[in-house]
């Protein structure tokens, strides 16, 4: 009988031990600026590192799970509005952000670095840049004697058995889908979908698992990121990639960097920002986490693997013009997938 009257106890000294890590956590962003943070942290962090080291500007990281990647911080910072902590959100994608923007959440910027990056890559109204893109490409085996023009594969084949794509509710792979919203509209975009249930492809929790499958040799080919890509030729599978095209065009996702509205640190924030889009910390994105520098960058010092990616991303559709009808196309996918 003891137990139950000790409950009451224990669940206090939780919550008191979780309040002192809150509150631990809140003086260290007292004195620093404070960045949402969706890419890998095993990235992200020495480039925030080295900003701290030649600005003596301190930093507080705030990252996201696996899980709820992307998603999950812009859900957050519209939770939060205006009484956010966040001084400046880095973001893996560019519709989210957008979302943010249309709140009225983020602010106008322009300085020596944000001309470097091209106008398909930017708000015309200077709130928020693209920089370090990755492209959503097709996985399959490098030795595969049936590989075939993918266009023809996705629209062609009798079944989809041995092809993975994620469930497109998040993430680049809703990217991908809104994107064809956009320059095909809702029927085209409803009948693709419809077609690949229809012959059996395998729809997964996410890339990384449509990497697995195909590396492992569970499917023959899947849709992913070029970063999942590489993640699979460093674990020594052998496996290649083609980019995906709509319409015969690529697609590019780069990273976003908006500074806050609310921020109370904006020179401070406005100098890590210039940071992030500059050519030094594009290419050095690119040499760790082989993303595509979208600036003006010196070419000869793009790594070998990655000038292939920035050819095609040249020839990408504006991600940001999706966000039109990313709303809509949301709506039906939630709608099927909670049938």
């Amino acid at each position: 009988m003891s137990a139950p009257r000790s409950l009451p106890w224990r669940l206090i000294g939780l919550v008191l031990a979780l309040g002192t890590a809150w509150y631990s956590i809140a003086r260290r962003a007292e004195h620093s600026l404070v960045i949402y943070c969706t890419h890998d942290l095993v990235y992200a962090e020495p480039v925030l590192e080295e900003f701290t080291r030649s600005t003596g500007i301190r930093v507080t990281l705030v990252g996201d799970t696996e899980a709820t990647k992307s998603l999950g911080l812009t859900e957050r910072l519209l939770r939060e509005g205006d009484q956010t902590p966040c001084d400046l959100f880095w973001n893996n994608e560019v519709l989210g952000t957008i979302r943010l923007q249309q709140q009225g959440l983020l602010s106008s910027y322009r300085g020596t670095n944000t001309e470097r990056i091209p106008v398909q890559f930017r708000d015309p109204n200077g709130q928020w840049y693209g920089f370090g893109g990755r492209l959503r490409v097709w996985i399959c085996a490098a030795d595969d004697s049936r590989r075939t023009p993918f266009d023809s594969l996705i629209s062609e084949a009798p079944d989809l058995r041995r092809v993975a794509v994620a469930k497109p509710l998040f993430g680049t792979t809703f990217t991908q889908f809104a994107v064809l919203w956009k320059q095909q509209g809702a029927t085209a975009t409803q009948a693709f979908h419809q077609s690949l249930v229809t012959r059996e492809c395998r729809i997964v929790a996410g890339n990384a698992m449509v990497r697995d499958m195909v590396a492992g040799g569970g499917c023959d080919y899947g849709m992913t990121d070029t970063d999942d890509v590489f993640a699979a030729l460093d674990a020594g599978y052998n496996v290649t990639m083609e980019p995906i095209r709509i319409a015969g065009r690529t697609i590019c996702i780069p990273n976003t960097v908006a500074l806050l509205e609310s921020t109370d640190r904006p020179e401070e924030a406005r100098q890590l920002l210039e940071y992030l889009l500059s050519e030094e910390v594009e290419l050095q994105l690119a040499r760790t986490a082989r993303q595509i520098p979208l600036g003006t960058v010196d070419r000869k010092k793009i790594p070998a693997e990655v000038q292939p990616l920035a050819e095609w991303a040249r020839e990408s559709w504006n991600v940001a013009d999706a966000a039109a009808v990313a709303g809509d196309c949301l709506e039906w996918l939630k709608a099927e997938y909670t049938r």
